[in-house]
């Protein structure tokens, strides 16, 4: 699940939002951990 975070803050810290929209997978894992996307 690390992997995930790392993925979230690399690709936050290089404003690719759109890679993570594209994601099923970071999409479900977002819905687990009660995360909204779009304030990433």
């Amino acid at each position: 699940m690390n992997r995930w975070f790392y993925y979230v803050r690399v690709s936050s810290k290089s404003q690719k939002l759109d890679r993570q929209e594209e994601s099923p997978e970071l999409d479900s894992f977002c819905k687990r951990m009660g995360i909204e996307k779009k304030k990433l």
